[in-house]
């Protein structure tokens, strides 16, 4: 069954208008990795709902038809800092998997987030 509603979603509403109120994004903590690639789900089936709902409103052809006013926000979950190389002691690498701090990042779409270079 697809989700039908944004209301079902009011808590990624209010995450993407604080993003979008932010000129570098957000991010949230999040307790678990797996707490954070269910936010991350959540989010991108919010504006997918979004997307649904702007079919029914405009016409083919209008700028707003299939669009979501979210698609400019990047939703990410970057690498935590326990993915950093193992010190060699299994009991140091535990500890620091179990206090990394895991996010889920909502930013904008902008051409600073990306590393460009031009062929030579």
């Amino acid at each position: 069954m697809k989700p039908q509603s944004v209301m079902m979603y009011a808590d990624c509403t209010a995450i993407f208008d604080r993003a979008m109120a932010s000129p570098k994004g957000i991010r949230i903590r999040c307790a678990t990795h797996p707490a954070a690639v269910t936010l991350s789900r959540r989010l991108n089936t919010a504006r997918v709902i979004d997307r649904r709902n702007s079919v029914k409103i405009y016409e083919p052809g209008h700028p707003n038809f299939n669009v979501s006013v979210w698609d400019h926000l990047i939703v990410t979950i970057p690498a935590p800092d326990h993915l950093i190389p193992s010190c060699g002691d299994p009991a140091i690498d535990r500890q620091r998997y179990k206090d990394a701090q895991i996010f889920v990042e909502v930013k904008p779409r902008t051409i600073e987030n990306l590393k460009i270079e031009e062929i030579e």
